[in-house]
This record gives C-alpha cells, structure tokens and sequence, in this order.
C-alpha cells in the first residue's frame, strides 16, 4: 500500500518550488482552493492537510489551450461565441 503525500501548505508550496522554482501558483492560490473545497483536505489539529498530488492536478487540469482568434474583415461584425 502506498502512503499519500499528506502535506500543509506550507510544506507543498516548498515541494512545488523545488520542482518548479519559477512557479506561479501561490500559497493564497492553495488556500483558496481548499477553502472553496477544490481540494479534499482533513484538520488535524490546527493544521489542514491535503494531498499533494491532488493539489498539482487540480493547476494542472485547469490549463486550457488558448483559444485562436481569426482575424476578421474590416467593417464585418464578428459573431459572439457563448
């Protein structure tokens, strides 16, 4: 049986940073995810922990493709995508 990494944020934001230094995800990032119940956490005490692993797949399945514009005629109006 393989034990989850059960980490603070604190402690997965050093993880993160020693596997990326030039990261953008942020500690309030983090918190925020788990205070909106992104993220699956426990309370052990006065600390929340969570798995590490599912806090980098809930950045990394939030990464979308950036959507290509085609550009348009001048004088034409574009038609809204919804």
């Amino acid at each position: 049986m393989e034990l989850p990494k059960m980490r603070t944020v604190k402690t997965a934001m050093a993880e993160i940073r020693a596997l990326d230094p030039d990261t953008d995800i942020t500690v309030n990032a983090m918190q925020t995810a788990l205070r909106q119940g992104k993220v699956a956490y426990i309370n052990v005490g006065k600390k929340r922990l969570f798995r590490l692993d599912d806090m980098i797949r809930y950045f990394t399945a939030r990464a979308v493709e950036p959507e290509i514009i085609e550009p348009q005629e001048p004088g034409k109006i574009r038609p809204v995508k919804a």
